[in-house]
């Protein structure tokens, strides 16, 4: 359903509605199983610039656009693991 929506916000681009979309995909991105799934299916139009134009004047939601990109991203590390390996000499 919410790549639906990104589709049609293609074609025609509301801020709004972006700003909610981008959020549930942040917040199932909170959950490991949904942040895996995501990395596999989020739609392309999120990945790559189609929405700068309409969230050039949103920092709001371009942050959040920002953190669900990290999250899905494999640079992301553990901050458990990170910080155990600091310990390390």
């Amino acid at each position: 359903v919410l790549s639906n929506m990104v589709n049609q916000l293609v074609e025609q681009q509301t801020v709004r509605l972006l700003k909610h979309v981008v959020r549930c995909f942040l917040r199932l991105s909170d959950n490991a199983r949904a942040r895996e799934a995501l990395r596999q299916c989020l739609p392309e139009p999120l990945r790559d610039a189609t929405f700068s134009s309409v969230l050039r004047d949103d920092a709001a939601t371009k942050r959040c656009l920002a953190q669900l990109l990290l999250a899905l991203s494999d640079q992301v590390v553990d901050p458990s693991q990170q910080s155990q390996s600091n310990l390390l000499p």
